[in-house]
């Protein structure tokens, strides 16, 4: 199942390494969560300051059936340091660790049922 990938480029011209990258992600996502239904990708070149050149940041937003993940991501400030493809790669890292913890949290609520109350929610 192809799950549909919006991507956006703010300040910046659209590049297909890029969407290559966020799509090879995606993928090895979705065999971590196979019930995604969407994912929306938003890479911006944050403003530099006098000492440091411009970094990237990423904005991921992943649906799934309990609700939708939203991650932000921004590369060091270091020059060189994290290209585009680098900072959406670890955007996408962010997105499955925090899957992995929704899915848990699932089972987990799941097994204990109702008669234990209700999880906490996570921080």
């Amino acid at each position: 199942m192809s799950v549909p990938l919006s991507i956006t480029f703010r300040g910046l011209v659209p590049s297909e390494g890029v969407d290559r990258c966020a799509r090879v992600e995606l993928d090895k996502l979705e065999r971590t969560h196979p019930r995604l239904s969407g994912c929306d990708l938003a890479l911006e070149v944050c403003a530099g300051t006098r000492y440091h050149d411009g970094a990237w940041r990423v904005h991921l937003s992943v649906r799934v059936p309990s609700g939708v993940l939203d991650v932000v991501h921004d590369s060091g400030f270091v020059s060189g340091q994290e290209d585009a493809c680098d900072t959406v790669r670890a955007a996408f890292v962010a997105a499955r660790r925090e899957l992995l913890i929704d899915a848990r949290r699932t089972r987990l609520d799941a097994k204990l049922g109702a008669s234990h109350g209700a999880l906490p929610p996570a921080p």
